[in-house]
């Protein structure tokens, strides 16, 4: 075939491409569906994204596509990282995804993000590296930290953001990747962090923390105005004006998460 499937990130788009082609070719998407033991409307539904790719078609499929073993591992991971539910598996996908070369020179942005924003000490320790007396010596930095870190995850933190430009003695470097990606790697930040300051909390004195928190009913409207002022509180963090020296790395949360959620809404999440 001459559509490679190394070329999408997403495959719904290239299924879409290969019925095209196939069209074009005098195959119909009902011929194929039938070939590959499931129904046209279902994989109609597929395409529009109403329904998600069963993996025990893909060989099925593949054979039709005519796909090599390296281009079959290549799309079952990308329709993992599609459809799956659960994030950490979606990254395992992804990291596998990484690896092919076609991939990692049409995606470099996203290869360099992602593992920037998996690991979240390369991200503190980049925050780190804009405050007063930081030194890039691994047992200064281990010394820091309140999770720890061991001496060769800081040392490959560094060799990485040194690398990409992104320590505070860099020149200033910013991180782009798409927007599908940005969404998988920051739920397993956000997972990562949680846990972290979960784990802290008996560890720290009160005085050297704030923990706020009440339980309040919502309608949709209200809500979206909840985000709003919760967006503007963290700006205005953000923009806080450090008048002393900077001593110690603070990593900001504001949460609003539901404790119920209605039978429709549960239908969409499913």
């Amino acid at each position: 075939m001459s559509i490679k499937v190394y070329h999408f990130q997403d495959y719904r788009e290239y299924f879409k491409e290969m019925f095209f082609y196939l069209k074009s070719k005098k195959v119909s998407m009902r011929k194929v569906a039938k070939e590959i033991g499931v129904s046209n409307a279902y994989l109609t539904m597929v395409i529009k994204g109403k329904r998600n790719f069963d993996l025990r078609y893909l060989e099925a499929i593949a054979d039709y596509f005519q796909l090599n073993i390296s281009e079959r591992s290549y799309l079952k991971n990308l329709i993992i990282i599609c459809d799956h539910e659960d994030s950490r598996t979606r990254s395992e996908a992804y990291k596998k995804l990484a690896r092919f070369r076609s991939y990692k020179t049409q995606q470099k942005d996203d290869v360099i993000f992602h593992k920037y924003l998996d690991n979240w000490y390369y991200v503190a320790i980049r925050e780190l590296s804009f405050s007063e007396g930081f030194k890039e010596d691994p047992f200064w930095i281990q010394e820091k930290f309140l999770p720890k870190l061991k001496i060769r995850e800081i040392e490959n933190a560094l060799a990485f953001l040194k690398k990409h430009g992104l320590l505070a003695t860099e020149d200033d470097n910013h991180l782009n990747c798409s927007e599908g990606l940005y969404k998988l790697t920051l739920t397993n930040f956000h997972q990562d962090m949680l846990g972290i300051i979960s784990e802290s909390i008996p560890k720290v004195k009160r005085d050297y923390r704030n923990i706020l928190g009440f339980t309040k009913s919502l309608d949709k409207k209200s809500f979206e105005k909840a985000k709003d002022i919760m967006a503007k509180a963290l700006k205005d963090l953000e923009e806080l004006d450090v008048e002393t020296n900077k001593t110690e790395l603070y990593h900001f949360y504001l949460l609003a998460s539901p404790l119920t959620l209605s039978k429709e809404k549960k239908n969409e999440e499913s």
